[in-house]
């Protein structure tokens, strides 16, 4: 398959930046998005720029108009203002564009920062999509926990039941299968009792990564905490809002991980999921 098939335009991709897109146009590109981290890591990049932007400009957006820039400005519209704002839309498109996609080139990591784009960038990623989905935050819900484990299984080449982290706190509440640069990947969502949710992302190991064993290890990706480890052939990331909360349920999974439910052979109509003994 073409890397670049259904690769959104530079306008849709500016557009969602903005918000500009509707509901299904947005669902589409965040969907194209977390199935190609590096390109997404582009696109933070313009996010950040954008941000950094509309910061340094907040400061003189109410400044009057400059008479050498009246011609900016149509009759009928007021003088404060209007001609940063202008210019403003110009380069912020622009500038998001030459600083996120300037750096483009440079995103396949050297093998020491592998972990980063492979593995953490693509959980924060994901998280930041679904956990924040109102509508539809998992694929299956906890209800059909054993149905997901044993679809989750059968597509993972593993014995894969999402975890019990009511010892921590966190409610399960569904989850999904998701692409990954280069295999398949978990997300497990849970919520605390404020509501405030939390993700669990599972993939298997990549040749030549560094930085990861069985040691929980704690980090930042922008404003979300982590934390990251390995168990057997994959690796885990939780993610939250939370450091405290983050650091106990990794704690758990890693000292006293249990099922939410029981792996079993599930089937509905038209549907046989194979179990491995």
């Amino acid at each position: 398959m073409n890397a670049n098939e259904g690769r959104p335009g530079e306008a849709e991709l500016q557009a969602w930046i903005d918000g500009r897109l509707d509901e299904d146009s947005r669902r589409r590109v965040e969907e194209w998005l977390a199935a190609h981290p590096e390109e997404a890591a582009a696109v933070r990049r313009m996010q950040r720029a954008d941000a950094r932007l509309r910061e340094h400009f907040s400061e003189v957006a109410d400044e009057p108009v400059p008479e050498h820039w009246e011609w900016l400005l149509e009759s009928s519209e007021p003088r404060h203002g209007r001609w940063v704002r202008r210019v403003a839309m110009f380069l912020l498109p622009v500038a998001g564009f030459l600083l996120g996609w300037g750096v483009h080139g440079q995103l396949v990591s050297p093998a020491g920062n592998v972990l980063e784009t492979a593995l953490l960038q693509p959980a924060a990623f994901a998280h930041g999509i679904y956990a924040t989905d109102r509508q539809r935050p998992v694929e299956m819900p906890a209800s059909e926990c054993s149905r997901l484990a044993a679809w989750i299984s059968d597509r993972m080449h593993a014995d894969i039941v999402p975890p019990d982290l009511s010892g921590a706190g966190l409610e399960f509440m569904g989850g999904r299968l998701l692409p990954s640069t280069d295999r398949m990947a978990v997300q497990f969502l849970y919520r605390d009792a404020r509501g405030e949710r939390y993700t669990l992302y599972m993939r298997r190991l990549g040749p030549g990564w560094k930085g990861i064993d069985e040691h929980i290890a704690l980090g930042r990706e922008g404003a979300l905490h982590v934390a990251y480890w390995r168990q057997g052939p994959f690796a885990h990331v939780l993610a939250g809002n939370d450091s405290g909360r983050v650091r106990q349920a990794a704690h758990l999974l890693v000292q006293d991980a249990r099922g939410s439910c029981t792996l079993r052979q599930a089937r509905g109509p038209n549907e046989g999921l194979r179990i491995r003994s």
